[in-house]
Formats: C-alpha cells, structure tokens, sequence
C-alpha cells in the first residue's frame, strides 16, 4: 500500500538550454520533491509530467536524479548504454512547421532507494545541440497570441510498501 505521498508543482516558465552532450550533472533542474521514506525496504514510484515548447526538429530529454542526503547523487532510470547514444528517461522531438510545437512527457518509475535518510528527486533536462525548451510556455514564449499558453509540471513520489 501507499504510506505517503509528496508533490511539487511548477507553474512559472523556464528555459532549459543544456547541451545533451554534456553530463548528467549539468543537466538543468526543471522540478523537484524530498520525500523521507519511513523504511529501507520500501519502494518509491515517482511519476513526472514537463510540458513546454522547443525548437522544430530538435530534442528535449529528461531524466530523474536521485540526492540521498548525506550520501550520493544518482540517475536510476536510464536507457541502455549502447555506442553512439545518450542516455536518459524519456524525451520528444519538437516537431511541425515552426518553432512554437509544444510537447508534454510523462514518466513513471518504481525507485528501490534502501534508506531512510531524505531523498530528493529533482526531474532534470537537456536539449540537442543547447537549444532553448521552454517549460511551461508554447510557442518560444511567445506572448499575447490567441493561442499563447503557459502550463504547469509536476512530480508526484509515493512511498510504497512492496
């Protein structure tokens, strides 16, 4: 069952404009939780959504990293490695015929952590190439258009007993 549940939610618009090409720990915060899990053995699902607007043909990644206070930073869910390819969560490529096409990832994973110290999960981003995303804004935050929008992104983790 659910033993606690923390949440963060961003609404104000930032830019992320970090070149996948560089490490995890350059990658920029986008948002972030600190949950305290009330044994070792339990489990951690964290799920995330990012919404925001990027450059056509480029790509937006995301992956999750993982601060255990007093103790190491990590990144646990990564794609394989494998030559030639970046590693990360999910991502999208922005796509359409101009630069404001918005895109929303989504992201769900069951986190086995083994501690009880506080844990912060902080969704972090890169673009192809250090193009600018912009979180939370369509069409390169382009204001004052019938269609101008800003959004919200969120991360949600539940402390699970397994």
């Amino acid at each position: 069952g659910v033993i606690q549940t923390k949440s963060t939610t961003r609404t104000n618009q930032i830019d992320v404009s970090v070149n996948i090409d560089v490490d995890y720990g350059s990658f920029g915060d986008i948002v972030a939780v600190t949950i305290t899990p009330t044994s070792s053995s339990n489990k951690i699902m964290i799920m995330y959504t990012v919404s925001g607007s990027g450059d056509q043909g480029n790509h937006g990644v995301t992956t999750i990293k993982r601060a255990i206070s007093g103790g190491s930073t990590s990144y646990p869910a990564l794609g394989d490695s494998a030559s030639g390819f970046h590693r990360a969560s999910t991502g999208t490529r922005f796509i359409g015929g101009n630069n404001y096409n918005i895109s929303t990832q989504s992201f769900h994973f069951l986190d086995s952590p083994s501690t009880t110290s506080a844990i912060t999960y902080t969704v972090v981003g890169a673009t192809e190439g250090a193009n600018t995303w912009h979180i939370n804004s369509n069409g390169e935050n382009h204001s004052g258009a019938g269609w101008s929008t800003r959004f919200c992104t969120s991360i949600t983790v539940m402390e699970v007993k397994p």
